[in-house]
């Protein structure tokens, strides 16, 4: 039983550190969109440019807001997963100080 529990922790290992991979590389995508269209404001003027960029500051924020959201929810996993990593861990010392 210890193997499963060991092969499901080094799984959730892979998946939080590719979660995170991905996450990285989907904000600094999104980061350089966000200053490519940033450039598009410099285009023109008036009603339809402050409208532009209106919308624009609130999708930048909401999609910070969100990178945010995700790199805690990142957070926490890898806490969660230290934390059964240490209690298996102590489980296994507690099973081999038996004497049988």
């Amino acid at each position: 039983m210890a193997d499963v529990i060991a092969n499901e922790l080094e799984t959730f290992r892979r998946d939080i550190n590719s979660f995170s991979e991905l996450l990285e590389r989907t904000h600094n995508t999104c980061k350089k969109t966000f200053a490519e269209l940033d450039s598009l404001t410099g285009m023109w003027e008036g009603k339809a440019n402050g409208a532009f960029r209106s919308e624009f500051l609130a999708d930048e924020e909401n999609m910070e807001n969100m990178f945010l959201f995700l790199k805690k929810y990142i957070d926490a996993l890898d806490s969660d997963h230290r934390r059964y990593t240490k209690c298996e861990s102590d489980i296994s010392d507690i099973i081999r100080t038996i004497e049988i």
